[in-house]
């Protein structure tokens, strides 16, 4: 039940520009880790499970993501490579680092090319 609203809550909700086009989407996905590897863990590379079709991964690249802590501080970052086409997770470089109470919060992706 949860997962079927996951899927209608966070379904991409694009902006419209002045002249009617769909100028830019918003995506909701969720941190799941930092990427690891088994000597190293990578603080300023996370891991973001990305909610849309494993088909469109390739267009997120390169896309902006946004995340608020309960402070209210905002961390930017970008995703810069395809993580699992499976499980539609990417990776995510961000500048400052994210703190570890950040993982398994929610991001917003925003993708200027079309997604759909």
């Amino acid at each position: 039940m949860i997962f079927l609203w996951l899927l209608v809550e966070c379904r991409g909700v694009s902006r419209m520009s002045s002249n009617g086009t769909s100028s830019m989407s918003v995506i909701k996905g969720v941190i799941r880790g930092y990427r690891r590897g088994s000597n190293a863990q990578y603080c300023n590379q996370l891991l973001i499970r990305v909610f849309v079709d494993p088909k469109d991964l390739g267009k997120l690249i390169g896309a902006k993501v946004i995340t608020r802590d309960s402070h209210g501080n905002t961390y930017r970052g970008k995703i810069i490579r395809i993580h699992s086409f499976r499980n539609s997770v990417v990776v995510a470089k961000f500048k400052p680092n994210l703190p570890g109470q950040l993982i398994g919060h929610y991001v917003e992706i925003l993708s200027s090319k079309s997604s759909s």
